[in-house]
């Protein structure tokens, strides 16, 4: 009769499966995401505000609300007008690639005229890879792409996206994934502890979306909000196939490293 023993090579196995069953899970879910968001955009586009016709943001258009979800407002276009950059909120989302080349997203908070903030991503501008050193000092620092006027006078368009922007973190140390400016992953909490510290005697009442430039703004950044196609979505059920396959192999290794047959009585 054969008998069954844990050993290292069996919970390392064990510990495999596990870990392909999570990240499967996570592709997945990924893909369901896209999937919402390219039949929201396909809505948006087809019911959507007249061609040339916005609303504008933090007037008397679109005031902000707390009863705006994220969710009522993703991906819909607005005229961004009126108010003035919080300069010093620059935020720079780390290892964003356009075309082949390595860059950041270049976020910076905004004051609309009714007093409501909104961050906006501006656009996507060159660095090359690295968090450390003089490559990643003027961005820590937030020394380099500041925003070409203080004050909105003129009006550009934007699209309002829920995150689209995450990377897999493979640190939960808060100085790893956030040196400075240069940050990892947009953290709506993290993002709010600074204006917190920017605006100490404000109230601050934040859209909870962010707004993508789609509009040049002259300060040398790229406009190119996510343009999501059905292949970015089999693209993640393709991944979790894979790690779906991985987690059977290591439980068909666990159940053979771990047989045992007993020894025959001399």
């Amino acid at each position: 009769m054969t008998d069954y023993r844990l050993n290292p090579a069996v919970l390392f196995c064990l510990g495999l499966a596990i870990l392909g069953l999570v990240l499967a899970q996570w592709q997945w879910s990924r893909a369901q995401f896209k999937e919402q968001q390219i039949e929201r955009a396909a809505a948006n586009s087809s019911v959507g505000l007249a061609p040339g016709v916005q609303s504008v943001l933090g007037g008397p258009g679109l005031g902000w609300s707390q009863n705006q979800s994220a969710d009522s407002l993703d991906q819909k276009t607005f005229l961004l007008q009126g108010g003035e950059w919080i300069a010093a909120s620059k935020i720079f989302l780390d290892n964003r690639a356009l075309n082949g080349r390595a860059g950041v997203h270049v976020l910076t908070a905004v004051r609309f005229e009714d007093g409501s903030i909104g961050w906006v991503n501006r656009g996507w501008a060159p660095k090359q890879p690295g968090s450390q050193g003089p490559v990643a000092l003027p961005f820590i620092q937030a020394s380099v792409h500041a925003p070409r006027q203080a004050i909105l006078d003129e009006g550009f368009e934007v699209v309002a996206y829920q995150s689209l922007m995450r990377r897999v973190e493979l640190s939960e140390n808060d100085g790893a994934l956030r040196q400075g400016a240069l940050w990892q992953n947009f953290d709506a909490k993290a993002a709010e502890d600074l204006l917190a510290k920017l605006l100490p005697q404000e109230t601050l009442r934040i859209w909870p979306v962010i707004f993508w430039s789609t509009s040049p703004s002259g300060d040398g950044l790229v406009q190119q909000p996510p343009r999501l196609a059905q292949d970015d979505v089999q693209k993640h059920y393709g991944y979790a196939f894979q790690w779906v396959l991985l987690t059977l192999v290591a439980l068909f290794f666990a159940w053979k490293l771990g047989r045992r047959n007993p020894t025959p009585d001399a």
